[in-house]
């Protein structure tokens, strides 16, 4: 048969090959379970992305799970629910303040009638200005946020906005991510 490893790393070009996965272990073992802020919709410790066209409503969706999972609310429409209510870091480099205060406060009335709970007060944390920007690896303010705040969740709005690096570059964007996920 030969050695298929070596003839696979030869083809793809790469300098050694991973293992795979330990399905065995897996199985009989377990893997630790997902952890739900909101089931099914947002894990504690993953990337998610809201991807869409201009204009279509990504940022109002956007607020309005951070108001969810800030309040330990519905989320989606009552699809979902917070399992309880954790701190939000909401980093918005789209909408503007004024813009962003509108929202906010126009998701607010919908949801409550009356005062909202103060969770929101005090879970809800929204930025809106350019010292959050995420140059190459410079961090340092986006880190020092997250190390004073202890948000469970950070909503960026939007990324492209927070960043002078290449989309299209999976180095690039990945780069981000590691700086985001290891303050």
């Amino acid at each position: 048969m030969g050695d298929e490893t070596g003839e696979a790393s030869r083809f793809l070009g790469a300098a050694e090959v991973d293992s795979p996965l330990d399905l065995r272990s897996a199985w009989y073992d377990g893997i630790e379970p997902m952890q739900w802020l909101a089931q099914p919709w947002i894990a504690r410790g993953e990337i998610h992305n809201i991807i869409a066209d201009s204009g279509v409503g990504k940022s109002l969706l956007a607020l309005d799970i951070a108001i969810g999972l800030a309040t330990g609310g519905d989320i989606l429409g009552g699809h979902a629910k917070a399992s309880a209510p954790v701190r939000v870091a909401y980093v918005d480099r789209d909408s503007g303040v004024g813009q962003t205060k509108r929202r906010i406060l126009s998701l607010l009335r919908g949801r409550f009638l009356g005062e909202p709970p103060d969770s929101i007060w005090t879970n809800l944390f929204v930025y809106s200005d350019t010292s959050m920007m995420l140059h190459g690896h410079g961090y340092g303010p986006l880190q020092r946020m997250i190390t004073d705040v202890s948000p469970a969740v950070v909503f960026f709005d939007a990324l492209r906005a927070l960043h002078d690096m290449n989309e299209d570059s999976s180095r690039d964007m990945a780069n981000i991510y590691r700086g985001v996920l290891r303050p």
